[in-house]
This record gives structure tokens, sequence and C-alpha cells, in this order.
């Protein structure tokens, strides 16, 4: 895709207010719930650096192969929106993607959103015989139900620390820039200690978007900054937090 073409993701969130619009030109059995716009967007640009296509033609027909919904934040990602979902008609595999968050920094927090997540699942009717445990896998639940349903969860960055897709996406920053990223560090740090107002859980958001305004040019989105790294062969590949989600969408969808 040509940096100066109109992307579907892209026009599909500038029209959407509420962020729950479907993506309607996508007919996949294979489904994915995301918590907002950027994962939506910058999930399949990493998917495709790794060399799985996102698009593909079925009788003159172009379609995604995963259909991305965002759903603006995980508290909209309801036991209802789940068990629905998993009685799609043509259904073959669900999956779910949230992040770790923690506000306030304590390694006991890590899974609050994961616990969150899965006492909703408990209620839903289809995954009450699953067993889901109290804390992540390492490399993401994955799991089959009685239909032949798949089902599964990752929580960003790594199912196992704090953070979110902005935790997640600075271990693609390509590795000749591995200075300026961690110069891009100590200056948010500095920020901080200088009374700069950013929550204490958008630490990682405030560190890539100071990379991203050093960047050429400097007013880039993180999906325009992954898609243009992408495009360039810059991206990271080699890291293992990545390596490791795109094994679990490999497996989940049968990539």
């Amino acid at each position: 895709m040509s940096k100066k073409s109109k992307n579907p993701r892209k026009l599909l969130i500038a029209q959407s207010d509420s962020l729950l619009q479907v993506d309607k030109t996508s007919k996949s059995s294979y489904r994915l719930l995301v918590e907002g716009k950027n994962d939506y967007l910058v999930i399949p640009e990493i998917i495709e650096a790794y060399g799985i296509p996102w698009k593909i033609e079925e009788n003159g027909i172009q379609r995604t192969v995963v259909n991305i919904q965002p759903m603006g934040g995980i508290d909209n990602i309801t036991d209802d929106v789940i068990s629905t979902e998993l009685k799609s008609s043509g259904l073959s595999a669900l999956g779910i993607v949230i992040d770790a968050d923690n506000i306030q920094g304590k390694k006991s927090d890590d899974v609050q959103n994961w616990i969150k997540l899965r006492d909703k699942c408990q209620k839903v009717d289809e995954l009450t015989d699953i067993n889901i445990s109290n804390v992540p896998e390492k490399a993401g639940f994955i799991t089959q139900l009685e239909n032949g349903i798949k089902f599964g969860i990752w929580v960003m960055p790594d199912n196992q620390s704090s953070g979110m897709l902005e935790t997640f996406l600075a271990s693609v920053v390509p590795l000749e820039q591995a200075s300026l990223w961690s110069y891009a560090v100590e200056v948010v740090e500095h920020a901080r200690e200088l009374g700069a107002p950013f929550i204490k859980n958008h630490r990682d958001k405030a560190r890539i978007h100071t990379w991203l305004a050093w960047q050429n040019p400097p007013d880039q989105s993180l999906y325009n900054a992954v898609q243009s790294m992408k495009e360039d062969e810059k991206l990271n590949l080699t890291s293992p937090q990545v390596q490791a989600f795109v094994d679990w969408f490999r497996r989940l969808y049968d990539l």
C-alpha cells in the first residue's frame, strides 16, 4: 500500500465518533475486539510486517483476514458483547486484546484488567466450562470451545507487565534509534520531575509521543509512524514481545 493511498481502517475511525462502528467490508470468520482506534489501526501493520497478508481476495471481493472492532475501552467489552460475538454466524475464532494499564504501579495491580475481563467471561454461557486462570499466560490465552470456535485473550504489552499498546510499540523502535529512544525516556522522566501533569499510567504514552515528535515529519500519529517504518522495513522485528504477540495471533487464527 502506498503512503498516499487512502486506508479504509483510517477512514473508518475518522468517520466514527463512538468507535463502535463495525467494518462492514470484512466478512471474515475471524473476529478481534480491541479497546481503541490505535489498536485497530496499528495491529494490522504489525501483522503485515511479519509477512502475513492482511487483505485477501475471494471471488473478486477483497476482505481483511481478521475483522477488528474497536470498542472504546475495556468497559464496553461486556459479557453480553462477548456472548453475542461467540454466537455470530460463521465465526471460527474470537480474540480480545486489552491493556494491562496499572495506574498505581503496584505489581499486584498488573492483572486488574485481566481479572475484570476474566470475570465477564465467566458470565458467558459458552465460556462457563472454560478454566481461565487468575493470571494471564505468558504466551497469551487460547482455548477451543465444544463447538470448535477458538477463543483467545492477549493483554498488552506482554501478558506479564503493566502497560498498554504504547509500551508494546516501544519494542519495535528501529535499532538505529535506540539511543534516541533512551534519550526520550530520560526527557520524559525529567519533565515529570519538573511538574509535567501526565499521570503515571500514561508515562509510556508520553515517551513514545516524545520520540515521535523528533521524527520526520514530527507530527505523525502512531499509526502513520508504524506504517511508514513497516514500508521502509525499519521496524525492530526481533523484539520478543512483538514476536510473542504475532505467534499468539497466528495460533488463534490459524495463519
